[in-house]
């Protein structure tokens, strides 16, 4: 239930000058000056109606707000799980077709201690996966073929030896 200052102030905010600017015209009805007590009574039980309505209107148009914004980051984080859900699966998919690495990490236990690290530096980067390299090669020739030129000479600067050894180890289909 809201505060007896924000409920005012937000009746002051409604009946303000700029409030009552935006809204018709009323009729105002003056008492006469014979007003009996039960007619003035009368009166104000309308006046504290008009207003009791007006502060239920308000604090329902609240609960509609809190609500309405609950669903919304409800919803919100409904569709990030579901992103979150594609992406994991996407990323499962993409782990079980390219398992071929240009450099596996058996291979590195094996080298000698010296080769070690530069091959297990070799052996983390994107680069290190069969598949891919296999799949550039195999866009050459098509309407892409300026395309993966430039991403060639890209990956030959970045990472020239796992280019040419992911180069030697895959199967060329003509």
């Amino acid at each position: 239930m809201p505060t007896p200052t924000s409920t005012s102030s937000i009746l002051f905010e409604h009946l303000s000058p700029s409030a009552r600017e935006t809204s018709p015209p009323a009729k105002v009805r003056t008492p006469s000056v014979r007003m009996t007590i039960s007619e003035k009574n009368k009166r104000a039980n309308q006046i504290l109606e008009y207003i009791c309505s007006l502060q239920v209107e308000i604090t329902t148009g609240k609960k509609r707000t809190k609500e309405r914004l609950l669903q919304e980051e409800k919803e919100e984080e409904e569709e990030e799980n579901e992103l979150c859900k594609k992406r994991k699966l996407i990323d499962a998919q993409m782990n079980e077709t390219m398992t071929r690495k240009v450099i596996p990490e058996e291979l590195v236990s094996a080298l000698p201690v010296s080769m070690r690290q530069g091959a297990s530096q070799l052996a983390l980067q994107q680069l290190n996966c069969l598949d891919l390299i296999d799949t550039i090669i195999s866009l050459v020739g098509t309407a892409a073929t300026d395309d993966i030129k430039v991403l060639m000479d890209r990956l030959a600067i970045q990472a020239p030896e796992l280019l040419m050894i992911g180069l030697a180890q895959i199967q060329v289909n003509e």
